[in-house]
C-alpha cells in the first residue's frame, strides 16, 4: 500500500487550501515562504524572529524568514493547533507539518492501511496523481514568443487542476 500513496493530507489554513507533507523526519513543521503573510492577515497570527538556522534534509541550509505562532490548520473539519510554523524558501509543498505536529497530535501513519491517523480521524492517503498535477495551466508575466524546439526562461504562475497558484520567478518553458 505505501507504494500507492503518499504521506500527504489536505489541511486548509485559513482560505489556503493545499496539501501538507507529514514529515516526522523533519524536527519542525513549514510552510512555503511568502504564504505565512497571507496568514498572518487572514488569522491574525502573531510571529517571531528565528532564534536558530536549520538544515535541510540533504545537508543543505534551510532559510527561515519568520516563525508563525499558534497557527490553526484545520483537517477534515477539525482543528488542530500548530504552535510553531516556521516560513521556510524553497519548500516543494505549501505546508511540511513536522514531527513537532506529529508528536503533540499523536499522529500515526499506518502504510499497511494506507491511512493517517489524528484525533480519532482515519484519513486515507493521497495517492501521487491525486497531489500532483499532470497538467497545469502556466501564467506568463509578459508576452512570449517560444520558437519551435526551444527552450528559454520567463517569470509565470504555475497553477495546478486544483486551482492552487504557485508564483515562479523564472519558468522554463518549451
Amino acid at each position: 500500500q505505501s507504494r500507492l500513496t503518499a504521506a500527504a493530507v489536505k489541511v486548509k489554513i485559513g482560505s489556503l487550501e493545499a496539501w501538507a507533507l507529514i514529515d516526522s523526519g523533519a524536527d519542525f513543521s513549514m510552510v512555503k515562504c511568502g504564504l505565512q503573510q497571507r496568514m498572518k492577515a487572514e488569522l491574525g497570527c502573531k510571529s517571531i524572529t528565528p532564534l536558530r538556522s536549520a538544515k535541510g534534509a540533504g545537508g543543505s541550509p534551510l532559510v527561515i524568514t519568520e516563525v508563525l505562532c499558534d497557527v490553526p490548520i484545520s483537517i477534515s473539519g477539525e482543528t488542530f493547533g500548530c504552535s510553531r510554523l516556521a516560513a521556510v524558501a524553497g519548500l516543494v509543498y505549501d505546508v511540511i507539518l513536522g514531527r513537532d505536529f506529529c508528536c503533540q497530535h499523536r499522529t500515526i501513519i499506518n502504510d499497511e492501511e494506507g491511512v493517517f491517523r489524528i484525533r480519532g480521524l482515519k484519513i486515507p492517503l493521497p495517492t501521487d496523481p491525486e497531489i500532483r498535477a499532470s497538467r497545469a495551466k502556466v501564467v506568463l508575466a509578459e508576452t512570449v514568443t517560444v520558437p519551435g524546439r526551444s527552450v528559454l526562461t520567463a517569470a509565470a504562475v504555475v497553477e495546478p487542476l486544483d486551482g492552487s497558484g504557485v508564483t515562479v520567478a523564472e519558468a522554463p518553458v518549451t
